[in-house]
């Protein structure tokens, strides 16, 4: 929602945290978290993108990333990130959602004006 957004074409669509996207192709899709966690002597973190082809009836994770902070009677903030490239070769089916796990009371961080906790998709060219 940056002021600076744009795009070619036509956007992705996402509906109760699912994305669907607007065209068969080769997709780069990009996931960053931006969390924080307080007092905590176990802080683990884990972020993934999951797709499916079949209007979500199955599920494959293509991308994780994991972090994993030291104890600390502060609070702590980490960044995760994963990247996935797809071949979408049905739009009308082909689904992606975002998943999250962290061990401790965590805060997923949004904004905005920037990209704290974020999603990018870019159709690379034809399948």
């Amino acid at each position: 929602d940056d002021a600076t957004y744009t795009r070619i074409g036509s956007a992705v669509t996402q509906s109760s945290g699912i994305f669907t996207l607007p065209a068969t192709g080769i997709w780069h899709i990009y996931h960053n978290l931006h969390c924080y966690v307080s007092n905590a002597a176990t802080r683990s973190f884990e972020g993934s993108i999951v797709v499916s082809t079949d209007s979500g009836s199955n599920w494959d994770t293509t991308a994780q990333g994991v972090g994993n902070l030291f104890d600390s009677n502060d609070h702590t903030t980490l960044n995760i990130n994963c990247s996935s490239i797809v071949d979408v070769t049905n739009a009308s089916t082909f689904r992606v959602k975002f998943t999250f796990y962290a061990v401790a009371n965590t805060i997923v961080y949004g904004h905005t004006a920037t990209s704290l906790t974020s999603a990018q998709f870019i159709r690379l060219g034809d399948t």
